[in-house]
Parts: C-alpha cells; sequence; structure tokens
C-alpha cells in the first residue's frame, strides 16, 4: 500500500486505496495502514473497490467480491479514515454517515462501455468540501455515459431522478442498519 499525500491551501490531504475484487481485503494490513498515515495528515480519504455489482444497496458478491462493504467501511472509518469512496457495483449506490464521517459505497460509472442499460450508464461526480479537517459539503453531479465511455453531466429531471435514487438506497440501507 503506497498513500498519497496531497497540500492543498496548507491542509495536508492522504489517500488510500484497497482491492476487494478477487480477494478479501486483508484488514489488519488496512488498519496498519490508515494507522500510519493517519498522523501525517488532516484529512485521510480511503478508496476501496469492492461488493457486488448491479446492485443499489452495498452487499458482499461471495466468490468474487467477499467482504461486506458497510463493515469495511465502518472499519476505515474506527481506524481514523475521513471518507470512504467505493467502487465497482456499476450503479450508484447509497451513502452513509457513520460516526460523524461519510461513506459513498459508490458513485457508479464514469468512463467506461457498459451501454446496455440505462443504471450501467448513469454514474455522479463526487464533490467533498472540507473546511479545515471538517467535511462541510457533499455534492453530486449526475452523469450519463453517451456514445461509449462518454460522460455528460445530467440535467433537469434526469439528474434529479438519480439523485432521488440514491437517497432511496440510502434510506434503505438505514434502515437495514438501524434493525441489526
Amino acid at each position: 500500500v503506497s498513500p498519497a499525500i496531497f497540500d492543498v491551501r496548507g491542509l495536508k490531504f492522504g489517500f488510500l486505496a484497497f482491492n476487494g475484487v478477487i480477494g478479501a481485503i486483508d484488514r489488519e494490513a488496512m488498519v496498519a495502514a490508515i494507522d500510519a498515515l493517519r498522523p501525517q495528515v488532516d484529512v485521510l480519504a480511503v478508496a476501496v473497490h469492492w461488493g457486488a455489482e448491479y446492485v443499489t444497496l452495498p452487499q458482499a458478491a461471495p466468490g468474487i467480491a467477499p467482504d461486506d462493504p458497510v463493515e469495511i467501511g465502518h472499519l476505515a472509518i474506527d481506524s481514523g479514515a475521513d471518507l470512504v469512496i467505493g467502487n465497482h457495483p456499476h450503479w450508484v449506490q447509497a451513502v452513509e454517515f457513520y460516526k460523524g464521517k461519510y461513506i459513498a459505497y459508490a458513485h457508479g460509472n464514469f468512463i467506461f462501455d457498459q451501454m446496455w442499460s440505462y443504471e450501467t450508464r448513469a454514474g455522479v461526480i463526487g464533490k467533498y468540501t472540507f473546511y479545515d479537517r471538517t467535511l462541510v459539503g457533499v455534492e453530486y453531479v449526475p452523469t450519463l455515459i453517451e456514445d461509449w465511455a462518454q460522460p455528460v453531466p445530467m440535467q433537469g429531471q434526469a439528474a434529479q431522478a438519480v439523485l432521488d435514487g440514491m437517497k432511496a438506497a440510502s434510506e434503505e440501507l438505514a434502515a437495514t442498519l438501524a434493525v441489526e
């Protein structure tokens, strides 16, 4: 695991990435990497390749992506991450606030070649705004892939429908987690 550190207007942002597809994430190594980077940065973002494809709620995919994204996302936050962003499902998925930190389970596709369905063509660009060390704003710009790997920002009702889908998935996830 090779961390990246960027200084943005005097604030140090650290980035780590982990792969949980075609094998489980080494939880001890992930925690150790977060622990090692945490004292060096003001904001620590973790990206994770994880979860079942073609679903709106984060879940494991036995034999492909065996880890539960919710469990891994929570572990990353518990270990010191400020922001967790997942990918692999190819669909826009739920988001979650966990212990005051933010987890975006999947942004959907952006520049990709899965033209066979609306869900695999839709995605979002996440804008995460920090003030000092605190995440103070999250904004999503819905996109739609046109003409093979050409993302175009969506507008109007089409854009709102993507955001509404994220909201519905997030509410469903929250209800599921409240029961557990």
